[in-house]
């Protein structure tokens, strides 16, 4: 779902810098009251796992691209704020230094990714768990949840940015649904894939989840 440079306008691109960078701020200072060694080094193996899995893309009608996002991941192993960090965090690395995604669109990547993606999917993983439902479909869920977010949010974005451009290739009548569609097919493998890697540590380490996942 990496936005690249050229598709936003320069009022979305401010809007979403200001936003992005208000959300990294808020989840740095919740982290930092209850950061350990420990969390620290959850936080750098989570980022870095996620950072190889979303080297693998294949690019999607719309402006955009289609890879493992990893929200409902983070959110299960570091919870909001810590997942927060680390999808920003990959964000960061892949823009600024593999020059993977627009400069211009870091921020509204960041608020795709990690507002959107890992926010949502915690919440859904909470109330899931709340009602008893087995931590596997939970896992699949916010699986699901945090890619269908993630590409939906991007979708409005660019398509927000399309209409204010004039654009007839991307808008809000094209891109939102190209992005929910695709999203939501990947989201079925994401879910999977989640699914597996958080049962196999709630069985075998499951200090490794978020509090929230392993209740």
């Amino acid at each position: 779902m990496h936005i690249p440079d050229g598709l936003l306008d320069p009022g979305t691109v401010v809007v979403t810098y200001v936003a992005a960078v208000a959300a990294i701020a808020l989840s740095i200072a919740r982290v930092r009251r209850s950061v350990s060694e420990f969390e620290l080094s959850k936080l750098a193996t989570v980022s870095g796992s996620i950072f190889i899995a979303q080297l693998i893309k294949w690019p999607i009608p719309g402006g955009s691209t289609l890879h493992f996002v990893g929200g409902g991941l983070a959110a299960a192993t570091l919870g909001p704020w810590g997942g927060l960090i680390a999808m920003a965090t990959v964000l960061a690395i892949q823009t600024f230094v593999f020059h993977d995604g627009g400069v211009t669109a870091f921020g509204a990547n960041v608020i795709a990714a990690g507002a959107s993606g890992v926010w949502l999917s915690y919440l859904a993983l909470l109330a899931l768990r709340r009602i008893g439902l087995a931590v596997p479909i939970s896992a699949f869920s916010v699986g699901y949840i945090s890619t269908v977010a993630t590409g939906f949010a991007a979708g409005l974005i660019i398509g927000v940015a399309g209409d204010v451009l004039g654009s007839s290739v991307y808008n809000l009548r094209i891109t939102p649904h190209v992005m929910l569609l695709t999203h939501g097919l990947l989201g079925l493998l994401e879910g999977v894939i989640t699914m597996g890697i958080v049962a196999y540590l709630y069985r075998k380490q499951p200090t490794l989840l978020y509090e929230g996942a392993r209740a």
